[in-house]
């Protein structure tokens, strides 16, 4: 029921706007990275995070192994199991990507979100997105795979 609210808390602020220093080039994709957020990259994943590190989103983007993003959304979601207090069971959104949520050990709320497409999958976490959802959205709608 949570991950629902969120998964529509972020549909809803898809229309609204923030403030965005550049397009960030990441290798396999780009992305729109809002002014006051640091990023870093650390093999096929970038690390984003706001300016007070309340706020952070992380986006993995490779060949799948397996076409089935249930599959892989399922897998990931075990792996996630042994660092968070709580993790729900992934659910397919009308898009065909499957989005599930996480609280940490501290309380603290992750939304993760799987897709495959041309053979590769994207994973994109985003923790806390009560601190920065005009980004959030942004920085999901702006991901671009080259």
């Amino acid at each position: 029921m949570l991950l629902k609210r969120l998964v529509l808390a972020a549909a809803i602020i898809f229309t609204a706007s923030a403030a965005f220093a550049a397009v960030q080039d990441f290798g396999a994709f780009t992305v729109d990275v809002p002014s006051g957020w640091v990023s870093s990259q650390n093999g096929p994943t970038a690390l984003l995070n706001n300016e007070d590190k309340s706020a952070a989103m992380s986006i993995t983007l490779e060949a799948a192994k397996v076409n089935s993003a249930q599959a892989l959304a399922d897998s990931f979601a075990r792996q996630f199991k042994s660092g968070f207090a709580e993790v729900s069971k992934p659910e397919a959104g009308a898009d065909g990507a499957y989005s599930w949520y996480m609280k940490a050990m501290n309380g603290t709320d992750t939304l993760a979100r799987l897709s495959v497409n041309n053979g590769n999958y994207i994973l994109v976490t985003m923790t806390n997105i009560a601190a920065a959802p005009v980004d959030f959205a942004e920085m999901l709608k702006s991901i671009q795979e080259k």
